[in-house]
């Protein structure tokens, strides 16, 4: 349980009345498809490295699925937003 577990829900409940508990359902479904589509990319585009060990997740498919010099964009653009979230809107803004 995080933060946002805790303290959104509080916050959502509060703030937006019961009618906000159908959009936290609404927004869990949408999460959990998003959750699956990456854990499935993930393991369908695996590879393996150099020292034998597999290498997958959004870094590999992103580059797959985006070929030459987009691709390339496309990861340093996700690691960048995935630092930023966690350093500006993951636990620390609560």
């Amino acid at each position: 349980m995080g933060t946002g577990n805790i303290a959104g829900v509080a916050t959502a409940i509060s703030l937006g009345g019961p009618g906000a508990l159908f959009w936290m359902w609404v927004t869990g479904f949408i999460g959990m498809a998003t959750k699956y589509a990456e854990a499935f990319l993930g393991c369908y585009f695996c590879e393996v490295d150099e020292n034998e060990e597999q290498v997958g997740g959004p870094q590999v498919y992103l580059r797959h699925i985006f070929n030459s010099s987009v691709g390339k964009f496309v990861v340093k653009a996700f690691a960048f937003f995935a630092v930023t979230a966690t350093l500006l809107g993951i636990g620390n803004m609560t």
